[in-house]
């Protein structure tokens, strides 16, 4: 799968820190239906570990966005060398 798109979860930590906790690559851009699946898996699926944002007092830990251009090359450059290896 080539990666063009890219959604990213980005938690915040406080209101000058935020990280990336996960990222998901698409060939083709996301639709609506594809922030609403994802948003589903990582509130339900203990493996990915972020089930616990969810379950949390505090709003707002855990925001969807389009990744930026710069965080998808990122991605990308990672996915392609795990491939050649």
């Amino acid at each position: 799968m080539k990666i063009n798109y890219g959604i990213i979860a980005v938690g915040k930590k406080d209101a000058n820190f935020v990280e990336i906790l996960h990222f998901v690559g698409y060939e083709k851009k996301p639709e609506q239906v594809d922030y609403d699946s994802l948003l589903e898996e990582l509130k339900n699926d203990v493996e990915l570990g972020l089930t616990h944002l969810f379950n949390s007092n505090e709003k707002d830990q855990l925001i969807l966005m389009e990744a930026p251009e710069s965080i998808v090359e990122y991605y990308k450059e990672i996915f392609e060398k795990l491939e050649r290896t």
